[in-house]
């Protein structure tokens, strides 16, 4: 899965991934289930996928794209986000682009959320052992603004910690800058 585009919106965060083949039913299952065991939270998510029921009747088989949703939801809730936050996936039928939207309480809080998400979905769907994220979201729970900061920028200082990988290399495709328009996308070179 490759992060291609995120959007800071007015209401919401829009996150354009790019989901390669999802794995099989195996992998699904040995990742759903290490995510599980890492964020336990996610057994209380609902999806209304078709009809409204648990997510983890859905977990092993849905797509990566609609897992980083709720993963980005429960790390926020971590957070100190309210469990209200929710979020959508949407794609067209044969495509392998997804739009996730998140409406989200925090800019900064909710793209410091998809980072570390994107992340453990990397580490699930390889085989690694997903890290225990206590620490990151504690991390991220720290981005939170003061009331007085303007939705839908996020300050350079904050930038910087949001940057995915930790150690980007000049120009790779992941580096994210954030730009006067409210968007993060490919860095610009200086």
């Amino acid at each position: 899965m490759r992060l291609r585009c995120v959007r800071v919106l007015e209401d919401r965060v829009d996150f354009v991934l790019e989901v390669g083949a999802p794995g099989s039913s195996a992998v699904r299952a040995s990742a759903a289930a290490a995510l599980m065991e890492r964020l336990p939270g996610l057994a209380d998510h609902r999806c209304s996928t078709g009809g409204d029921h648990l997510f983890t009747e859905e977990l092993a088989v849905t797509e990566p794209a609609h897992l980083f949703e709720h993963l980005v939801l429960e790390i926020m809730a971590c957070a100190g986000s309210p469990r209200s936050v929710h979020g959508q996936t949407v794609w067209r039928k044969g495509d392998d682009v997804f739009r996730v939207s998140i409406y989200d309480d925090d800019d900064a809080v909710c793209v410091g959320a998809a980072r570390l998400a994107l992340r453990m979905i990397e580490d699930a769907f390889a085989g690694r052992t997903v890290r225990d994220p206590r620490d990151a979201i504690e991390r991220i729970g720290s981005l939170r603004a003061t009331p007085s900061r303007k939705r839908s920028a996020i300050d350079p200082p904050r930038a910087a910690v949001l940057r995915y990988p930790a150690t980007p290399e000049p120009g790779d495709p992941h580096d994210v800058d954030v730009r006067e328009e409210g968007v993060i996308g490919p860095a610009t070179p200086p």
